[in-house]
C-alpha cells in the first residue's frame, strides 16, 4: 500500500540544471536522441526528479528542505504551538526554496516537452499518458510548494530558451488563483491517468488525488479566510472557495473510494499510533520518503534530536524537540472531556497523585503514541522525570528544584545528597535536556541503538501524506460545505482509531484540535495554520509552558507545578505569505514584493 520515494541512487546519468530560469548559464536542454532513447533511461530520469521533490520532512528546518536542526529550535513545530523553545517565523525562511522548486520544475518541463514531441521509445508509446499524469504530478507539487510559500508565482510551462536576451526572459508573477488553477489541472488529470499501482519509488494515481485533497484544501481557505491584495498576485477570491472544497472531497473520495488505503489499528491504541511511524510498510501510508537504502549515505538525525535525557545520546545532544503542557492538553481523555491536566483543585492548592504517571491517566492514546512520559521505557530505559521534592514549612508550601539528575533528599538537612536515603529528590531525566516535563516519541526508531543515533544516520521513514490527512480533509471541506454527517463520519474514523469518542457535534475549533493531536510533529499545523490565516489570533497571545513534577513528602505522592517558558510570538498578518527573495527582484525587477515587505 505504501509508495516510497528513493532518497539516493547511483544513477547511470547525472543531468546539470541551472539555479534559476531565469539565470543566462542555463544548462543546455536535452534532445530525445541523447537521454529519452530507452525504457531504462526514462525510469532512471523520473527517480532523480523524485529525489528533488520538496517533501518537508525531518531536514526540513529552518524553512530549507535539507538543514540541521540545530539546537532543536528551527522546526516548524518550534513556530507553533507544538514544542517549547518557542519561536516566531519571520517572513524570510523559505526563500531558498524558490530556486529549488523552479530547477525541478525546468526539469519536469523538459520530460512534459520530450513526451509532447511523441519521441518516447516504441515500448512506451502506450504509457503516454500516464507518463504524462507522473510528470504533472511532479510539477504539481512543486507549484503547490511555491504556492503555500510565496503565493502567485511566474507559472512556467515551457522551456526557456537560454539564448533570448534577458529582458525577454523576464516573467512577473501570475495571480495566485492561476496557480492554483493549474496545480488542479495537473492533478486531476495525474489522478485520472496514473497507473492504480506504481512500482517501488513511484507515484500513483491515488497519491496524484491525496495531493489534490491537500492542495485544493488549502487554496478553499485562502479564499474563505484570506483577502485578495496586488491585483491577485496574493489570495483568492472567495468566490472560488466552494469548487476548491469541491476539488478536495473529489480528491479524497477518489482515495477513500479505492478502497486500497485504510487506518492503522491494533488492540493497543497507543502502541499502534506510535508503530504507525517506525514502521510504514502499512496501509494508512499513501506516500512515504525511504531512507534506509544501501545507496543512501546522509539521511536525517531525528533520532539524535530527540533521545530523553537519561539516554546517553552522542554529541551530547538529545530532548531537543519537546512539547508545550498546552500541546499535552490539546490531547482530550477517553471520557471525551477536554484535556486540561488537573494540576490543582477549586482553592488552587496541587491535587496530589499516588504516582507520577497518574496525572495523564484516561488521556487519548495518541498522546502515548507520540510522547514519553514519566516512569515510560524507552530503548530499555525507564524514563523517571521528577525536578525535586516538596514539603510545608509553617504552613507555606516549599518546592525544592534538584541540581542534577539521581539524587535523594536529606529531610534534616532540607537539601539534596548523593547518599541514598528513604527519598529520592530527583528522577534520571533531570537535566538541561529535559525541556518541558515530557519528551518526544513520535518516529523514533525503536531498534537503533542509541549509540547509533548519530548526527545525518538515521534511517527511520517519513510518512509524506497518510490516511488519516485524507479522512480530516474530508471532515474539513465537507463541514465548510455545511455538509454536517459526512463532515461527523470522517473526523470520527481518525478518532475511534485512537480509541476517543465520537464527536456529536463539530465546530471549527474541534476541527482544529483533531488536526493538532493528529498529527503533531508532522510539518503540517504550521500550514493549517498558515491557510486558515490563525497566527496571529491563535498565537499572538500564546505563552509557552512546561510542567514540573515533585514528590510531596507530607502527603507521600506526587504535585507539579506549570511554568512559563520562552517569549511571546509576534506574528503579522504578512507573515502569511514568504517574502519574495531579494536576489530574484534584482534578477526580474518585474517580481512584486508580498505586502508588508
Amino acid at each position: 500500500m505504501r509508495n516510497f520515494l528513493i532518497l539516493c541512487l547511483s544513477l547511470s546519468f547525472m543531468m546539470t540544471s541551472c539555479s534559476d530560469f531565469l539565470d543566462r548559464e542555463q544548462a543546455n536542454s536535452m534532445s530525445p536522441d541523447d537521454v529519452f532513447n530507452s525504457p531504462d533511461a526514462i525510469e532512471a530520469y523520473f527517480i532523480s526528479l523524485y529525489k528533488d521533490l520538496p517533501i518537508e520532512s525531518f531536514n526540513f528546518c529552518q524553512g530549507h528542505l535539507t538543514n540541521f536542526p540545530g539546537h532543536g529550535n528551527r522546526y516548524l513545530a518550534n513556530w507553533t504551538q507544538e514544542a517549547v523553545w518557542s519561536t516566531t517565523y519571520g517572513g524570510g525562511e523559505f526563500n531558498s526554496n524558490w530556486n529549488k522548486c523552479y530547477t525541478n520544475i525546468r526539469r519536469i518541463t523538459e520530460m512534459i516537452k520530450i513526451l509532447e514531441s511523441g519521441a518516447l521509445p516504441d515500448k512506451l508509446k502506450d504509457s503516454y499518458d500516464a507518463l504524462m499524469g507522473e510528470a504533472l504530478f511532479l510539477r504539481a507539487y512543486n507549484y503547490f510548494t511555491l504556492a503555500k510559500m510565496f503565493g502567485g508565482v511566474p507559472l512556467i510551462t515551457e522551456l526557456l530558451d537560454p539564448t533570448t536576451p534577458l529582458e525577454e526572459l523576464m516573467m512577473p508573477r501570475d495571480t495566485e488563483l492561476a496557480v492554483w488553477n493549474l496545480i488542479a489541472e495537473d492533478l486531476e488529470f495525474a489522478a485520472a491517468n496514473m497507473p492504480e499501482e506504481s512500482i517501488y519509488g513511484r507515484a500513483n494515481k491515488y497519491v496524484a488525488a491525496a495531493l489534490l485533497s491537500r492542495s485544493m484544501i488549502f487554496a478553499a481557505s485562502v479564499a474563505q479566510y484570506g483577502q485578495v491584495q496586488l491585483d491577485g498576485i496574493v489570495g483568492v477570491p472567495i468566490s472560488e472557495a466552494e469548487r476548491f472544497y469541491k476539488l478536495s472531497i473529489k480528491g479524497a473520495e477518489q482515495v477513500i473510494n479505492s478502497g486500497k488505503y485504510g487506518l492503522m489499528t491494533g488492540p493497543d491504541p497507543a502502541q499502534a499510533f506510535y508503530e504507525l511511524f517506525v514502521y510504514p510498510d502499512n496501509q494508512e501510508s499513501i506516500f512515504v520518503k525511504g531512507y534506509d537504502f544501501p545507496a543512501t549515505r546522509r539521511t536525517h538525525s531525528h533520532d539524535l534530536m530527540i533521545l530523553p535525557a537519561p539516554i546517553n545520546a552522542p554529541l551530547n545532544y538529545g530532548g531537543r524537540l519537546s512539547p508545550t503542557l498546552q500541546m499535552v492538553e490539546a490531547f482530550g481523555y477517553t471520557d471525551g472531556s477536554s484535556g486540561e491536566l488537573k494540576i490543582y483543585d477549586e482553592t488552587g492548592a496541587p491535587i496530589v497523585y499516588e504516582n507520577p504517571e497518574d496525572i495523564f491517566n484516561g488521556k487519548d492514546p495518541r498522546m502515548f503514541g507520540s510522547f514519553i512520559t514519566t516512569n515510560s521505557m524507552a530503548k530499555g530505559t525507564q524514563i523517571v522525570i521528577q525536578d525535586g521534592v516538596a514539603y510545608r514549612e509553617n504552613g507555606n508550601l516549599k518546592m525544592l528544584v534538584g541540581r542534577d539528575p539521581n539524587l535523594y533528599f536529606d529531610v534534616e538537612t532540607k537539601d539534596f545528597v548523593e547518599t541514598k536515603t528513604d527519598i529520592l529528590g530527583t528522577g534520571n531525566a533531570l537535566d538541561r535536556r529535559n525541556l518541558s516535563g515530557v519528551f518526544a516519541k513520535k518516529y523514533m526508531d525503536p531498534e537503533r541503538p542509541a549509540a547509533l543515533c548519530l548526527d545525518w544516520r538515521s534511517q527511520t521513514h517519513w510518512i509524506d501524506i497518510r490516511y488519516a490527512e485524507i479522512l480530516l480533509n474530508h471532515a474539513e471541506a465537507n463541514f465548510q460545505l455545511g455538509n454536517n454527517d459526512k463532515a461527523l463520519s470522517s473526523i470520527n474514523q481518525v478518532r475511534a482509531r485512537a480509541g476517543m469518542p465520537a464527536h456529536e457535534f463539530l465546530n471549527f475549533d474541534k476541527i482544529k484540535n483533531e488536526w493538532l493531536v493528529e498529527f503533531v510533529y508532522e510539518n503540517k499545523y504550521f500550514w493549517n495554520l498558515r491557510r486558515w490565516r490563525s497566527l496571529v489570533p491563535d498565537l499572538n497571545t500564546f505563552q509557552a509552558q512546561r510542567i514540573r513534577y515533585f514528590y510531596d513528602i507530607d502527603n507521600d505522592g506526587y504535585i507539579y507545578k506549570v511554568e512559563n517558558r520562552d517569549g511571546m510570538k509576534n506574528y503579522q498578518d504578512r507573515h502569511y505569505y514568504n517574502t519574495i527573495p531579494g536576489d530574484q527582484i534584482q534578477v526580474n525587477p518585474l517580481l512584486v514584493q508580498n505586502p508588508g515587505y
